[in-house]
């Protein structure tokens, strides 16, 4: 009942801000992205763990693999955050990492490349003097 009275009051800002009816987001929508947003709340890498494997071990000797021909490198998907993510001001850490190639910087107007990102939302912003992208990405 929360969620759908949450929905109504967004529809009514919605109007108010003059936003066209195509921009809204339905029911359906939105609860994904208050579920996504609240999964990711407070989440940083260090609660991630991979999946384990489940059940009982196999007390029959696995099967050679096939030889499989060669595959296409899969496109990577941008998994930028939410902006309610990026903006909560819970445990975002600069981290530098130690790629030989630097990444473009994820805030818009900047093109340069960088070695930072953000621990919490994975997404590469410049932390120099002169430049604080990472500074206004995640500031309201």
């Amino acid at each position: 009942m929360a969620t759908v009275n949450s929905w109504l009051e967004y529809k009514q800002h919605t109007k108010h801000c003059n936003l066209l009816n195509r921009n809204t987001m339905d029911l359906l929508a939105f609860k994904e992205r208050l579920a996504n947003t609240l999964i990711s709340l407070g989440r940083t890498k260090a609660f991630i763990t991979p999946p384990r494997k489940r059940g009982r071990p196999s007390t029959t000797p696995t099967p050679e693999p096939e030889v499989q021909p060669a595959k296409t490198k899969p496109r990577s998907v941008d998994s930028t955050p939410y902006e309610e993510t990026i903006k909560d001001g819970l445990d975002h850490m600069p981290t530098f990492d130690y790629k030989p190639n630097s990444s473009r910087c994820k805030n818009r107007p900047c093109k340069f490349k960088t070695n930072v990102y953000c621990d919490k939302c994975n997404i590469h912003l410049c932390f120099v003097p002169g430049r604080e992208c990472y500074r206004q990405k995640h500031r309201k």
